[in-house]
């Protein structure tokens, strides 16, 4: 199944920024800036010109002399060029096809500066993740990359959805293969295959996913057959090593609240203020906390994944506490069924610098892309980690489940949900 993209009016969004509509179907432009960033800029634009304002004496300020005038010139320059760069900051791309040209640019509410680089260089359109931390959210690059070129950002959304429309209508628009990444396993697109499910890829490709291999001796999951399909019970598994990093940041957390707390414990107060202080400490400080990693390391048993697959469709409810979350796919919806392995993850680790990845004969030895083993200590980890489950992807939902069991049963509930969803030999 294929989709055919129409680019002859105006741009539907997708790219994670503004598309500026054009009539051209050979050029697609995106731009930048303005909107929440120039809010967010206006503060520091005008702090910088109130300080600017002040060596001229345009505003009278007690103990002017106190501070050269040379600091006031240099602390509101700076706060005038970040907040006018905030504001008035404008950047854009142009693909165009007919020249075979890829144009950035960027100034100051109109192009003042641009670079322009040759799409012919270009030989695919990436999509991967870029993990964030506790202050900021995971990204999903879409980037233009070629075999001996720099690659060339496009867009950067938070949203997996729609990062990976605008992947898709990139490569579409491009005729370009789509590289995906995200999931942990590489998966390769043709451009003319960029919509078609997993089963009609499966048929048109003749795989047998008749034979299964052998299931682990012990299992975690619990599988129900049904009429037409089959029911899988996955426990909320928590790693040996996640639990010990859970209990050590959670007595780290309580350790320096009590070294800080305890002093105010002795104050010259009436008891019962004393008292309340010393409740709030408990519950914020130390109930909080280990409330928090109880539920981590010890999850609770309720708390587990079911997978209903049939050949119509791939349904997960996933309860963890009192909350429940329902997915579910269609089977002609359904496009990727990926489960990432450690050599999966490995293979998608790239060295800095853009430098390719040795070829090398597989000798059972898990190797770097540059070719050199993998370290003791780094398999470690990634065994106790455990798996990264099964990802189910589609234009219009995506989920992930299975994390942290072993990657021998998910190897086995991995064949088996294949063979559900697509059938036997053809």
């Amino acid at each position: 199944m294929s989709r055919t993209v129409d680019w002859s009016g105006p741009r539907p969004k997708g790219f994670g920024s503004r598309f500026v509509p054009t009539h051209d179907p050979d050029l697609v432009e995106t731009r930048s800036g303005g909107g929440c960033l120039s809010i967010f800029g206006l503060p520091f634009l005008l702090a910088g010109l109130f300080v600017l304002q002040t060596p001229l004496r345009i505003i009278p300020v007690e103990n002017f002399e106190a501070i050269p005038w040379f600091v006031y010139i240099v602390f509101g320059g700076t706060f005038t060029a970040v907040g006018a760069v905030l504001v008035f900051g404008r950047t854009g791309m142009i693909l165009d096809r007919r020249n075979g040209l890829i144009i950035r640019w960027h100034g100051l509410l109109v192009p003042m500066k641009r670079t322009e680089h040759s799409l012919g260089d270009v030989r695919r359109v990436t999509l991967t993740k870029d993990s964030g931390d506790s202050d900021s959210p995971d990204t999903y690059p879409v980037r233009l990359e070629g075999d001996l070129v720099k690659p060339v950002a496009v867009c950067s959304p938070t949203d997996y959805h729609e990062a990976r429309r605008a992947a898709k209508e990139i490569a579409a628009f491009l005729s370009l293969p789509l590289e995906d990444s995200s999931s942990g396993v590489k998966v390769l697109r043709d451009p003319d295959k960029l919509y078609e499910s997993l089963r009609d890829r499966a048929r048109r490709l003749k795989e047998d996913t008749s034979r299964l291999p052998d299931p682990p001796f012990q299992m975690k999951t619990i599988i129900r057959e049904t009429g037409d399909g089959l029911i899988l019970e996955i426990p909320v598994q928590t790693s040996g090593l996640s639990r010990l990093l859970h209990l050590v940041g959670a007595a780290l957390f309580v350790g320096f609240g009590l070294y800080f707390f305890l002093p105010f414990t002795r104050l010259p107060a009436p008891p019962a203020i004393r008292y309340a202080l010393m409740g709030v400490f408990l519950v914020v400080f130390i109930l909080g906390p280990l409330w928090s990693v109880v539920g981590k390391v010890f999850p609770a048993s309720r708390n587990r994944t079911v997978v209903t697959v049939t050949p119509a469709f791939l349904r997960v409810r996933e309860r963890i506490g009192r909350k429940v979350k329902l997915t579910e796919i269609p089977s002609d919806e359904l496009q990727e069924l990926e489960m990432p392995t450690m050599k999966n993850m490995l293979d998608t680790i790239k060295l800095p610098g853009g430098v390719p990845r040795q070829e090398l004969p597989d000798t059972g030895v898990p190797r770097l892309s540059d070719g050199r083993p993998v370290p003791d200590s780094v398999l470690w980890l990634m065994k106790r980690a455990g798996s990264r489950g099964i990802t189910a992807c589609g234009d219009n939902a995506s989920v992930r489940f299975g994390e942290g069991l072993p990657e021998e049963e998910m190897t086995y509930l991995y064949a088996l949900i294949r063979k559900t969803l697509i059938g036997g030999q053809w």
